[in-house]
């Protein structure tokens, strides 16, 4: 709703300087007794990436031919799974030298430097008419696209099955993102360093999926894709 309603560029610029200043309350962590602040920070960044996310996926469309949608989705993947190559040694590294203030400051910076880039892009993300048929004030019309959405998925078979099929990544990746960091610490015997280092080395198959999608797009369907891919990461794992 929100990437349909606003000024996309100007919505990416906002979630990121506000990505950025609310990383800053972890400075003030101190020991185990300020857990609930890292807690929070958490869920807070967690709702903003929920906005950043979706909004720069639809200002892809905009910008690109239909043609190549599917190569510059791929292309976005490259762009992410490069920064998360580096930033995860990046911050493991940080911890370990300037503790958890250092990897604080310097993901501020990479969410501040992102909102630097768009200013100015005057010709992205221009702001969507208004829905045509929702009358009544604005916090109405917009809860009403919303309700309007999940109508949408639940009339849509295919949407179902995406969206539950989502629900069931979102819930491995989670299991997997906590037990990993158990694993490496507890049974390896490693630090921040190396939690950094492992979790941004997964990242080379995703770069490699993203410069192969392009040439995949034009000779498989996205189903045996998907398929695919899904069953390489279960038997990777």
């Amino acid at each position: 709703v929100v990437a349909d309603r606003w000024n996309r560029r100007r919505t990416l610029i906002g979630a990121s300087l506000a990505q950025a200043a609310l990383l800053l309350p972890l400075l003030a962590v101190d020991d185990p007794g300020d857990l609930w602040l890292v807690y929070a920070v958490t869920v807070v960044q967690a709702v903003l990436a929920t906005v950043n996310d979706p909004v720069r996926q639809a200002l892809l469309p905009s910008v690109v031919d239909p043609a190549e949608l599917t190569a510059a989705a791929g292309q976005l993947g490259v762009g992410a799974n490069l920064a998360r190559l580096v930033g995860g040694a990046l911050g493991g590294v940080l911890l370990e030298t300037s503790g958890l203030a250092g990897v604080v400051l310097g993901d501020a910076v990479t969410f501040g430097v992102a909102a630097a880039l768009l200013v100015g892009r005057t010709a992205l993300g221009a702001a969507p008419a208004p829905h045509p048929s929702a009358p009544g004030p604005g916090q109405r019309r917009a809860a009403r696209e919303w309700l309007d959405g999940l109508a949408v998925i639940r009339e849509e078979p295919r949407l179902r099955g995406t969206l539950l099929l989502t629900a069931l990544m979102a819930l491995a990746q989670g299991m997997f993102v906590v037990l990993f960091v158990v694993f490496v610490l507890r049974r390896l015997g490693g630090g921040g360093t190396e939690v950094g280092l492992l979790r941004g080395v997964q990242a080379v198959g995703g770069i490699a999926g993203g410069l192969a999608i392009g040439w995949l797009a034009r000779r498989v369907s996205p189903q045996w894709m998907v398929a695919g891919g899904l069953a390489a990461y279960a038997i990777g794992d």
